[in-house]
């Protein structure tokens, strides 16, 4: 089996590095690639940013960045920053058709409203989690938890699956690197579920995750399930393969364009997402914003080691 690369390992491990991550923020040539790639640090920033990607046909997901939180009031915080957003994003957020996707989505991290914090942390982070479904609810916005490493994926679909009763339309994120992903496609596939699929963006154990290339196929296998099920597929990935494979599986299942979506980083392949958006596809953008855009950043960086060479090349290029 494939080990993980020395450059993804250097990369995962700096986006842990307070030390690090201290020397980056105050490193202008840092801050201008950020800039590139995480929508500023304020609330007016993010929503600009918003408005522009939703003028062009695309959907848009936006992440107030903050994660690992072991501080009440920095949870407590986290929550007014998406009330906030909010009720800052519902005049954006219009008219969707009845039971199509809606354009405007906000995503969450369990740990940044209190997952962490002992052992109430999940009563917690389910607490805040649901004053913020609650508000999304009413602003006409879609609410998707994200994932974080493999040690907190038992605690958030326990905590995804309570709110999925007072909130049915709820998204949650797995990721396919992880053996048990498939299982958890199937568990996840039914009717009004929404499920993002990603690769995964944390360094985890081979006695957990798929390595190397076996990755990419334990993708297209979660991806079968989740569109031979009865939920709304999010499909997020750069792969080209991936995305083809997406496609195709979509049009086996005999999925029209409103139950399945597309979804690409903001910053990363600019054109191709509008050339996608453009022939007809639902593509969203996952917009990061906020202060705490260091560990966003790297493992961003260490995903695929692709990715280095992709942002570069971003600074130079709008495409």
């Amino acid at each position: 089996m494939a080990m993980q690369s020395p450059l993804r390992s250097a990369l995962l491990a700096a986006a842990r590095s307070p030390r690090l991550e201290k020397a980056a923020s105050g490193t202008r040539l840092t801050r201008g690639v950020v800039d590139r790639f995480v929508a500023g640090e304020t609330e007016e920033q993010a929503v600009a940013t918003a408005r522009d990607i939703l003028g062009s046909g695309r959907y848009v997901t936006i992440d107030h960045l903050g994660e690992d939180t072991t501080d009440a009031a920095q949870a407590n915080a986290t929550v007014s920053a998406y009330l906030s957003l909010l009720s800052a994003l519902a005049p954006l957020a219009g008219e969707s058709a009845a039971g199509g996707p809606r354009p405007v989505e906000v995503s969450l991290k369990l740990s940044a409203l209190g997952q962490l914090l002992g052992p109430d942390g999940d009563r917690i982070a389910l607490g805040n989690a649901h004053k913020i479904c609650a508000a999304a609810e009413e602003a006409g916005v879609w609410v998707t938890v994200d994932a974080e490493d493999h040690t907190t994926t038992d605690s958030t679909l326990s905590i995804v699956r309570e709110l999925r009763s007072d909130f049915p339309s709820l998204g949650t994120v797995l990721q396919a690197y992880l053996k048990r992903t498939e299982a958890d496609c199937a568990d996840l596939a039914g009717p009004s579920s929404r499920t993002r699929l990603c690769k995964g963006a944390y360094a985890e154990p081979a006695t957990v995750a798929h390595q190397g290339k076996a990755v990419d196929d334990a993708y297209v296998r979660c991806l079968e399930v989740l569109m031979r099920g009865e939920g709304y597929p999010m499909v997020a990935t750069h792969d080209p393969a991936m995305i083809e494979a997406a496609l195709r599986l979509a049009g086996e299942a005999g999925r029209g364009q409103d139950e399945y979506e597309l979804q690409m980083l903001y910053g990363v392949r600019d054109t191709e997402q509008l050339r996608l958006t453009g022939a007809g596809r639902h593509l969203r953008v996952y917009l990061p914003y906020g202060t705490q855009w260091y560990g966003y950043f790297m493992r961003r960086l260490a995903e695929k080691p692709a990715n280095l060479a992709l942002m570069l090349r971003a600074l130079t290029s709008k495409k």
